[in-house]
């Protein structure tokens, strides 16, 4: 790195921090997000006097009448894929923006389930093709539609029950549960060869909840813990932030960001959920207070069921009060949250926990770069140490990683423990620069007065 570009590098860093881009609305008059577009624009779901919603932050929300539930939109924001009353019974139903309602019927021959013949959880990229679940008696039956095959059902490996959940862009790779000889749910794929693979192993819980653009990267929740799924890697835990179980429900389009809940609905404990290699599981609620968002006073953000195609955004569920009362939300994130960093550990827990450092930017000339500070502990005067080397030295009962090339001191955490450092990433910094960062923090409960995060590094691209 040149001397003038790292001189220029340092005054930047230096300098008061820029307001913050992320943002969050509830929408109102909706029960929940169901799905949101690839690019971001258009999120859908359930309206609050019955049937369906669209949103766009032009038209606000805009009723879409026929559909009694509604569990997916697709990838271009065109389609709806849920429920509607048919001739006799209620049948999985697509709605298409300007052709109205397509109705799916049932299994070849079945009678229903009482008042249900079918249902719909979702629709591929551009609407063409609807999954979910035929009943064959009260027997559910996963299936794939579209309006030139019809109703195909999937194979089956358990004795019971199976449900197409979630569908990939192109509509050839299926995600869903096919029950065990137990009667347990198993996280199960359906590929367009005809084949089914079951993800678990005999004895384990789960099922799959979302697929990636290609299908290539399946998540959902496994023995009551969020997973992801490759071909190449198999079934990897995520864990559990709090509540005793998590659950993984969809991801971007290649897999870095992947969003779902922690927690219980039913006792009102649930929070959304953000994962990244990088960071880890981390509260959507924590994110986005420590990127500057308002957040209404009282609002649980409570579930996350969708993300854009770049990570950026949200949306999902939550409520004020009471949990049966629940609204639709979006957030969108700060530019850049699923940018490449490497986490280097190295966090030196205080009594009050483990606090941990979270960078945002794609580290682009003029472009926002954040380096936030969470979970440490309140009102603790603090420091953000930058190196061009790693130090890697024993320091105050933890590691100092970087090399101390700057200090950026004088300031606290706040209430809730949380910190920013922004500013706007300078030209000049050649391509493949390294630097190192770590927030060290005066707390009187940690080892010889002093807690720190977990250090990243970040290599200009």
């Amino acid at each position: 790195m040149r001397a003038s570009s790292l001189a220029a590098f340092l005054v930047l860093l230096g300098a008061p921090a820029l307001s913050a881009q992320a943002t969050f609305q509830v929408l109102p008059n909706t029960l929940g997000g169901s799905g949101i577009s690839s690019d971001g624009t258009i999120v859908g779901g359930a309206h609050a006097a019955g049937g369906g919603f669209l949103w766009t932050s032009s038209t606000g929300v805009v009723q879409v009448p026929g559909l009694s539930s509604v569990l997916g939109l697709s990838a271009d924001g065109s389609s709806l894929a849920g429920t509607a009353p048919g001739t006799s019974q209620n049948e999985a139903a697509r709605w298409t923006n300007g052709l109205g309602l397509d109705l799916a019927g049932g299994p070849p021959g079945s009678i229903g389930c009482g008042a249900d013949l079918s249902s719909g959880y979702a629709v591929s990229g551009d609407g063409s093709v609807l999954v979910g679940l035929g009943w064959n008696g009260c027997k559910a039956l996963a299936f794939r539609w579209d309006s030139t095959n019809g109703m195909q059902l999937l194979p089956k490996d358990g004795p019971f029950s199976a449900r197409a959940s979630v569908v990939s862009r192109d509509g050839l790779v299926v995600g869903g549960f096919d029950e065990a000889t137990d009667g347990s749910r198993r996280p199960a794929l359906w590929f367009d060869d005809g084949s089914e693979q079951i993800l678990s192993m005999p004895g384990h819980v789960g099922e799959v909840l979302g697929v990636n653009a290609d299908g290539g990267v399946a998540v959902g929740t496994l023995d009551q813990a969020g997973f992801i799924w490759t071909s190449g890697g198999g079934v990897v835990s995520t864990g559990v932030l709090s509540g005793g179980q998590a659950a993984n429900v969809a991801t971007n389009a290649d897999g870095s960001v992947v969003v779902g809940q922690t927690g219980s609905a039913f006792d009102g404990t649930n929070h959304a959920t953000i994962w990244t290699a990088s960071a880890g599981m981390r509260k959507v609620s924590d994110v986005l207070a420590e990127q500057g968002a308002t957040l209404p006073a009282g609002y649980r953000i409570a579930g996350a069921t969708g993300v854009s195609d770049d990570g950026h955004v949200l949306t999902g569920f939550g409520w004020s009060g009471v949990p049966l009362n629940t609204s639709a939300w979006v957030a969108v994130l700060d530019d850049g949250y699923a940018g490449t960093w490497t986490d280097l550990g190295q966090a030196l827990a205080g009594g009050g926990g483990t606090p941990h450092l979270t960078p945002v930017g794609p580290m682009q000339p003029g472009t926002l770069t954040r380096i936030a500070l969470g979970g440490g502990a309140p009102a603790t005067p603090s420091n953000l140490v930058i190196g061009v080397t790693q130090l890697g030295a024993p320091f105050k009962g933890g590691t100092m990683v970087p090399n101390v090339d700057l200090l950026v001191s004088g300031f606290s955490t706040a209430a809730n423990g949380s910190a920013v450092i922004s500013f706007p990433w300078p030209s000049g910094i050649p391509s493949d620069t390294t630097l190192y960062y770590q927030y060290w923090l005066q707390d009187a409960t940690g080892p010889f007065g002093f807690s720190a995060t977990n250090a990243v590094s970040g290599t200009t691209p």
